[in-house]
């Protein structure tokens, strides 16, 4: 199946493929539902920025940031995790990390993807980018992580033993399922998917695709907030120090947007390749801060990618 438009909603830049997902006993094919600004592949040429949300969730997520991008030249693609809403689901899915990978290769090998690329992931989703620009290290410029989680369990999947055998009996028990979809306020297989996605993340894996990521040269920034209702600050925080050399920086109010954004450049420019923001005040920072994680995206392409010719 080739890629085609996909027409059941009215959002603009949605397209569809099937790609081949192994599972744990099988192979099951997937329709995956993906935001694309320029799938021609011939108009946003600076770049291409690759989108993993949280759960729930979906490419709607980073709706404040893509049209800031666009306006850099940079393409944005947004993943849609399976059964979470946009793109199919299997039964015989496991939701795991591996799953996730594979999901989002299969769009990078698809779309001819070979350079240039930056991966950003908001909450759950920051894991997947993680993984993606370590295995990608050698075609990625940076990794964007929003309000990431860190390496120990944070207070929206407390207690993570709860979340594991939740998600267990959920696969195991269609009652169960009727009984527990009203509470989440989800879909039922939704809620079951999302479930089952939080209970494998791996926490203190991250380490180990951070020190990749840190033996080449591609770069990172972290921006977390003060006021993120599931993760805390200190766990984002985990993950900021565990990067050496990274230069951190605070946005206490509105006023320091523009401030941040020059001292951010400024540092960039300078050679740093790591950088943290953290702000106070605001959360949901793919809306509050999206004209700054674009500025930083499109100075990093500057200095990385067009400097070079």
């Amino acid at each position: 199946m080739k890629i085609s438009s996909y027409a059941n909603t009215n959002e603009p830049n949605l397209y569809q493929h099937c790609l081949p997902v192994k599972t744990h006993d099988s192979t099951v094919d997937l329709n995956i539902v993906f935001e694309d600004t320029d799938q021609a592949g011939n108009t946003l040429t600076r770049g291409t920025v690759i989108m993993t949300h949280g759960s729930p969730g979906s490419h709607k997520d980073f709706k404040y940031i893509t049209p800031q991008l666009t306006k850099f030249g940079i393409r944005s693609i947004g993943v849609n995790w399976p059964g979470l809403g946009y793109s199919s689901n299997d039964k015989r899915l496991q939701h795991t990390n591996d799953e996730r990978g594979q999901l989002v290769q299969g769009l990078v090998d698809t779309l001819e993807l070979r350079q240039n690329l930056v991966f950003m992931g908001h909450s759950r989703g920051s894991e997947d980018a993680l993984r993606r620009a370590a295995f990608n290290k050698d075609k990625t410029a940076a990794v964007v992580l929003v309000n990431p989680i860190g390496f120990s369990h944070h207070k929206g999947v407390r207690p993570f033993w709860s979340i594991q055998v939740v998600s267990w009996i959920w696969k195991s028990s269609a009652i169960f399922q009727k009984i527990l979809a009203p509470l989440l306020y989800l879909r039922r297989d939704v809620a079951g998917n999302c479930l089952m996605t939080m209970s494998n993340t791996d926490f203190g894996k991250q380490k180990e695709f951070i020190k990749q990521l840190q033996q080449g040269d591609t770069s990172a920034v972290i921006v977390y907030s003060g006021k993120d209702h599931l993760v805390e600050p200190e766990k984002s925080q985990e993950l900021v120090s565990y990067f050496d050399d990274i230069k951190q920086l605070t946005c206490t109010t509105e006023l320091d947007d523009a401030n941040i954004i020059e001292e951010a450049k400024k540092e960039l420019n300078a050679g740093r390749r790591y950088l943290s923001v953290f702000s106070k005040r605001k959360s949901f920072l793919q809306k509050h801060r999206a004209v700054f994680l674009a500025e930083i995206i499109s100075t990093i392409y500057r200095i990385k990618v067009e400097c070079e010719y």
